[in-house]
């Protein structure tokens, strides 16, 4: 289109970079976006294809241990492809997946335990009497850390959205833990899913 990188990405950051923003928005409560866009015929058609391609998937992507259950076949109810390791996955995201009628189950927890597994095994190396079961459940300290938002490297919490959760939320137990995944993590979830 003939639009320089500098002029592209002035009229992005005038965009608020957060979920579930609509450019449509943005330019109905943003007098100089809308100005900038209105001042050339160029940023009119880039808006305009802007909003035709807002919303579509920008790519692929497999949900980790999803598995969808058809009563038959699945390629007589959803297009399937192969994924990046040769699995074959539907075409569909997991909203998609269930409306056809497919049941969606999620399989969380075979590489996970693995993980821990080898992580118990580190640890014995230094505690040889350590064992998963003597994790308590309980620690405050643990909790302080969520609070705080010191969530790198812990599954499920540690994207932007969620490490401010946790800090607004005030983690006193393991159930306040699973309460926010339950309502949280389902609702970010979109990805294709394998099959």
């Amino acid at each position: 289109m003939g639009i320089s990188y500098g002029e592209g990405d002035r009229i992005a950051k005038m965009i608020e970079a957060k979920p579930d923003i609509k450019l449509k928005d943005e330019y109905e409560s943003k007098p100089e976006l809308k100005e900038l866009i209105e001042s050339s015929t160029t940023y009119q058609q880039l808006w305009s294809y802007a909003t035709k391609l807002e919303g579509l998937a920008r790519n692929v992507g497999v949900h980790a241990a999803g598995v969808v259950i058809g009563d038959r076949p699945l390629d007589e109810h959803v297009p399937l492809t192969r994924g990046n390791e040769g699995e074959v996955v539907t075409q569909y995201d997991m909203k998609a997946i269930t409306d056809v009628g497919l049941l969606k189950m999620d399989f969380l927890g075979l590489k996970n335990l693995t993980v821990i597994q080898e992580a118990v095994q580190h640890i014995r190396k230094h505690t040889p009497d350590f064992t998963i079961e003597k994790v308590p459940l309980d620690d405050w300290r643990t909790f302080e850390l969520l609070n705080r938002g010191e969530t790198m490297g812990v599954f499920q919490l540690e994207s932007g959205g969620m490490v401010e959760t946790c800090r607004k939320y005030a983690i006193e137990k393991i159930d306040d833990i699973i309460d926010l995944l339950a309502v949280i993590v389902p609702e970010r979830c979109s990805s294709s899913i394998k099959c």
